[in-house]
């Protein structure tokens, strides 16, 4: 978020939970790399907290982020 210019950057998938306490920067970010012409996908999850990944045996609707998985793999097909 420092750098002088964000163009030409790879493009972003974003993924954040609502709850998590990263989350206003994270949004930030993305509307920061969308300003400076980046493709980005954000993700968001409603009631998450940050590393909501990691519970993906314990809360279900982390499955869900199985979408966020094949958004980043089709930017990578699409990129290369």
């Amino acid at each position: 978020m420092r750098a002088d210019d964000h163009c030409g950057l790879a493009p972003a998938v974003i993924g954040l939970g609502d709850n998590d306490a990263l989350r206003d920067p994270a949004l930030a970010y993305a509307d920061l790399l969308c300003a400076a012409g980046v493709t980005v996908r954000l993700h968001r999850y409603s009631g998450l907290i940050h590393g909501f990944l990691h519970f993906d045996t314990l809360i279900p609707s982390v499955d869900a982020a199985g979408e966020m998985y094949a958004d980043f793999k089709k930017l990578i097909v699409a990129a290369a």
